[in-house]
């Protein structure tokens, strides 16, 4: 995930069907899937 053209870690990509959720307006959160079976919660805080 790139967030303010800082790259994160990476991730094979979003779980199927989730959506990336602003929490407030500088932190987001959403599901990532990494290795094909491996769920992760990403939190990123914006500047």
């Amino acid at each position: 995930m790139v967030v303010d053209g800082k790259e994160g870690k990476p991730y094979d990509g979003l779980l199927a069907g989730s959506r990336i959720i602003f929490d407030s307006p500088d932190r987001l959160h959403s599901l990532a899937v990494k290795d094909g079976s491996s769920i992760y919660l990403v939190e990123e805080k914006l500047r």
